[in-house]
Order: C-alpha cells, then sequence, then structure tokens
C-alpha cells in the first residue's frame, strides 16, 4: 500500500482526523521524495479520507466514508482507490511533469524528439505488457479447467450428460471424466450410468437427444468396453450409435427428423441472438472494462464468463433447450416442418460479424450447416480409440477397446484404422 498511498499512525477515534496537524503530516510523508505517492489516506477507526495529491485542493477529500458506511459504500472506493485508478493517476501526474518540462522549451524539434521517445518507450514495453496479459489469461484458464473437472465430478454422470445435450459437444476433459466416474463405482452399479446418460434426453414419453450427447454417449461407452460390471451395455451403447450414424437412424423417423432440426436450430437461434442482443452484450462488457481493474478484467474474462461470446452463448443455450424440450408434437412431420423453416428464415436473416460464439471451428453453430458431421464424427471418435498412439495417461485405452472400435470401422465403414 506505501507504493500508491500516503499513511501516517492510526489516529484516535476522538481526534479531528481532518486538523491542519494530521492533514499536514500525512502530507509530508506522501509527498516524501522516498515515498511519491498520488493520493493519502488519513483514518481513525470510525472514519475515513481519501486526498488526492494532485489536484489544487488537495486538502479537501475526495472521498469521506464512515466506518459503518464502507460495505455500502465500497464500489465508491474502488472507483478511487481500485488498481486501475491508482495507474491512471499515475500515468496523468507524470504527464502534467512532463507538460511542465515540454512548456519551458523553445526548440519545436524537442517537441518532436519528445513524440519518438516516448513511442519508442510504449513500443518498449507493448510485449513485456502482452506477456503479462498472457501470464493473466493463462494462470485463470488453468483455474477454470479445475474449476470445470471439480464441477463435472460433483455434477456427476447426469450432469455431464445433461450438459451434452444442448448446443455444444462434449470436450475430451468432460467424456474422460464420465468414463471415470463409471469406472470409480461398484462393478453392480456401473451399467446404472447409461440409463443415467439417456434418462436426461427423456421429455415424456420422447427421447430427445442432441447430436452431442450421442458423441459423449458413444465416447464413453467406447471406454467402457471391457470393464467389469458395464462391458456388455457399453458395447451394445456404442453399436447402436455407430449403426444410428451409419445407416441414418435406421428404424426410428423421429430421431432422424429431430437430427436434422438440431443441425439448424442452433445457428437459427444463434443469428437472432446475434442481431438483437450482441450489442448488449457488448455494452455489458465495455462497462465492465472500465470499472474494474485489467488484472481483474482479465481474469473475469475466463472465470466469471465477462465477455460477449460467454454471455451471447449462454443465452442460446438456454433458448435451444427451452424450444428442444418444448417443442410439440414430437413427431417426424412437425419435425421436418421446423427444420425447413428455420433454413429458410437463416437464408433471409442478417449476419453480425461483431461477436463470434460457439465453439472452435464451429463459428456461431454454423459448422453442421456446411457439412453434415453425423458419419465423419462418429468414425472420428472411433478412430481415436483404435489408435493405439492416443493412449494417455488419464485415457488408457485398452487392446480390447482397440479392437472393438476397429471392427466398428471394418464394419459399418469398411475400412480399418490402419493402427490396430
Amino acid at each position: 500500500m506505501a507504493s500508491v498511498y500516503g499513511s501516517s499512525k492510526p489516529k484516535r477515534p476522538d481526534a479531528d482526523l481532518f486538523s491542519e496537524q494530521h492533514i499536514g503530516q500525512a502530507w509530508s510523508y506522501a509527498t516524501h521524495p522516498r515515498i511519491d505517492v498520488p493520493f493519502m489516506v488519513l483514518a481513525n477507526g470510525t472514519r475515513f479520507g481519501v486526498f488526492d495529491l494532485g489536484e489544487d485542493e488537495w486538502d479537501t477529500p475526495i472521498l469521506h466514508i464512515q466506518q459503518d458506511e464502507l460495505a455500502a459504500r465500497f464500489a465508491s472506493l474502488e472507483a478511487v482507490l481500485g488498481a486501475r485508478q491508482i495507474a491512471s493517476a499515475a500515468r496523468r501526474r507524470q504527464l502534467r511533469h512532463l507538460r511542465r518540462a515540454l512548456a519551458a522549451q523553445l526548440d519545436d524539434q524537442a517537441l518532436d524528439q519528445t513524440l519518438r521517445d516516448v513511442q519508442t518507450i510504449v513500443d518498449d514495453l507493448r510485449p513485456e505488457i502482452r506477456r503479462k496479459q498472457a501470464a493473466v489469461t493463462s494462470e485463470a484458464w488453468a483455474e477454470q479447467f479445475e474449476r470445470w473437472e471439480a464441477g463435472d465430478r460433483q455434477a456427476g454422470v447426469w450432469g455431464i450428460a445433461f450438459a451434452a445435450n444442448g448446443v455444444r459437444g462434449p470436450v475430451g476433459a468432460e467424456i474422460l471424466t464420465c468414463a471415470e466416474l463409471i469406472r470409480e463405482r461398484e462393478p453392480e452399479h456401473r451399467a446404472d450410468a447409461f440409463d443415467e446418460m439417456l434418462a436426461v434426453a427423456r421429455v415424456g414419453d420422447t427421447a430427445r437427444q442432441t447430436w452431442s450427447l450421442q458423441v459423449l454417449r458413444l465416447s464413453v461407452a467406447l471406454r467402457c468396453v471391457g470393464v467389469d460390471g458395464c462391458d456388455s451395455i457399453a458395447r451394445e451403447t456404442a453399436l447402436g450409435l455407430v449403426r444410428d450414424a451409419a445407416e441414418r437412424y435406421p428404424g426410428d423417423p423421429v430421431a432422424a427428423a429431430a437430427y436434422e432440426l438440431w443441425r439448424v436450430l442452433p445457428a437459427f437461434l444463434a443469428r437472432l441472438v446475434l442481431v438483437y442482443q450482441a450489442d448488449s452484450a457488448t455494452e455489458q462488457v465495455e462497462r465492465a472494462r472500465a470499472t474494474f481493474d485489467v488484472e481483474r478484467f482479465l481474469r473475469d474474462q475466463v472465470l466469471a464468463g465477462l465477455n460477449e461470446e460467454a454471455m451471447l452463448g449462454q443465452t442460446i443455450d438456454l433458448l435451444f433447450r427451452q424450444v428442444w424440450t418444448g417443442f410439440a408434437p414430437w413427431t417426424v412431420e412437425a419435425l421436418q416442418a421446423a427444420a425447413q423453416t428455420c433454413w429458410e428464415l437463416l437464408t433471409t436473416m442478417p449476419q453480425s460479424g461483431r461477436v463470434t460464439i460457439g465453439q472452435v471451428n464451429n463459428a456461431n453453430f454454423e459448422t453442421p450447416l456446411e457439412s453434415d458431421p453425423l458419419v465423419p464424427i462418429t468414425r472420428n471418435v472411433l478412430l481415436q480409440v483404435a489408435d493405439p498412439s492416443s493412449r494417455t495417461a488419464r485415457d488408457p485405452i485398452s487392446p480390447s477397446q482397440v479392437a472393438f472400435a476397429d471392427e466398428l470401422i471394418g464394419r459399418f465403414f469398411g475400412e480399418e484404422s490402419g493402427d490396430s
């Protein structure tokens, strides 16, 4: 604190906090060459005042708070003494010094040289500042990944499956955590997990799986082949899901129609949200950027989703779930009509390029529109398991799992993995 605020010994509660003696004493500390700070604070246990030493009326507090008001007025305190405000005050102070030095010049060339000198300083410091920003962001992502994994383990198999039954596909960590949670159960309870994963899609007497949930179920099932207590259901689940993909849901026209609606609905909702809510999300982020110090803003972008992409993505996921679970009737004809309507509307709706949402290689959830993922993604899931080089300490693919994945590749796609 001594680097940015002046201070002195604590004052008695009954003392006149803002007396000339106390203010003068604090000023002498704050302006000492070895201290030289932009603000000073006086406190006596019942109230405190903040003084801006760069103001002409520096002996008048710019903020005066009673101790019992601190909680209610903390935002006001942060607005004055937050890291962003302190850095800004220090910069303004140095600029005032520079202005006074330049005002004494008679040579225009000195002004031009100053511009070049300042630009050199900025150019030299920019990489360092970006490295510090990257370090803060990297640390925040590491913390977020730990939070996600802890959250997945706490949510359990059902919770991971519920999250997957939406607009985004499961990530590798979710797949591995789900498989781990199943293997950690007692053998007699492992098969129950496969019912739990499918239960999240039950709405009345319908099963409303998204393609993302099917990818999760297939990926987990392949990693449970050969596991005591769930080998049979894992093989059955994987076989059924691969057949559905390769043969486009044979014998289940409702599931085939629902898949076509899933392909277009997230992109349609994303277009709506980007057109009508992107400005509002951007304004919220800019207000936060102006309020928070830079480090907190960088961390909260990751940890609290304080960015346009996260805000709009949550909105799209909620809208999707409302439509997906509330759609009626859940019939081939109705699902096909809804999908066709979404496709037609997408061709007339404007695009917004200011904000991009979705996952990597799936900007604004439009990749499934451009390329049907049913077969290639299923193949890729199988190929990853069939490839012995993909084994890791956390994903110890067994020989029986490799053999089964290779068997499915040959059976449904007429090829060998080439790695078995």
